[in-house]
């Protein structure tokens, strides 16, 4: 997380921070970025820059946040009175994802973070695919979704699995997608088929 000197700065200041952010994360991978990139297009002193972050990741985090919490907030719209299983509000929230940003320019910074996710982060996506400070995050409002299957309803161990292994074919699928540019009837299809084996092995 930014340090408090970061967060004492004027939010002007802060939102131009971000703003080279995504515009750099927008257009690199992760490991391509440089803190040299990020004080040369922000104009930031070198050692401002380490007063405000610990290392080039948590400046990330905190760009990545923004998009993170805009996620949370169309997710929750898109779980609001669904009815289906967690497998199928997944393939509605992938058919959301690729159509959200098939020509949006943060295209590829979502691109990116879900590239990350699966390159950077070890173990459980449950504290990377939403905000720690949020309240309510993706990984808790997809807990709330049946599987279909009795046990692991009851279970939140094997659930969390479940989850964190759908989410895995998830990123996976979309980085293909946007990768190969498929259109997004034929993502779709691929996402569908993929979730579907899960599916069964749940169920």
């Amino acid at each position: 997380m930014p340090t408090t000197t970061y967060y004492n700065i004027v939010k002007e200041k802060q939102k131009k921070i971000i703003e080279v952010g995504v515009d750099l994360f927008s257009k690199n991978p992760f490991e391509n970025v440089d803190i040299q990139m990020v004080v040369n297009k922000s104009g930031l002193p070198r050692g401002s820059f380490y007063a405000y972050f610990e290392n080039l990741e948590d400046y990330y985090n905190l760009v990545i946040s923004t998009l993170r919490a805009d996620r949370i907030r169309k997710v929750e719209n898109l779980a609001e009175g669904f009815e289906g299983n967690l497998f199928d509000f997944l393939i509605k929230l992938f058919k959301y994802d690729i159509a959200q940003y098939t020509y949006d320019e943060r295209k590829l910074l979502l691109t990116h973070y879900f590239r990350f996710l699966q390159t950077r982060k070890m173990g459980s996506l449950e504290g990377t695919i939403y905000h720690p400070s949020q309240k309510i995050g993706i990984y808790t409002i997809l807990d709330s979704f049946k599987t279909g299957c009795a046990e692991l309803d009851q279970f939140s161990k094997k659930k969390a699995a479940i989850i964190d292994f759908s989410m895995t074919v998830y990123l996976s699928t979309y980085n293909v997608c946007v990768h190969d540019k498929m259109s997004e009837l034929e993502s779709l299809e691929l996402f569908i088929e993929r979730i579907k084996i899960i599916e069964k092995g749940v169920m």
